[in-house]
């Protein structure tokens, strides 16, 4: 048979106990959040360098790419570069 006063320090044990929860919820909650947006930040950095990189690549493929030579000539794309040329910037 259980005395008033026992209840009464169960009750507190629960009490304790559930402090002692809340508070870990709490860092656990806390730490989560600040990993998560560290985890955030350092996508967002590594989509700019890829973005940059990717800039980057294009640039100097369309400097290869725009390099005279004489390939164009001997493919007879010569005059197609011409017409898409005047097509788009002369006549406009």
């Amino acid at each position: 048979m259980k005395l008033p006063h026992d209840a009464d320090f169960l009750e507190a044990i629960k009490h304790e106990n559930y402090l002692i929860v809340i508070k870990m919820w709490n860092e656990t909650q806390k730490s989560y959040v600040k990993e998560i947006k560290e985890g955030l930040v350092k996508l967002d950095t590594h989509r700019e360098l890829i973005a940059s990189r990717l800039a980057d690549v294009q640039f100097r493929f369309l400097s290869v790419v725009q390099r005279p030579d004489d390939k164009q000539v001997r493919n007879g794309f010569s005059e197609v570069n011409q017409e898409i040329y005047l097509f788009f910037f002369v006549a406009a």
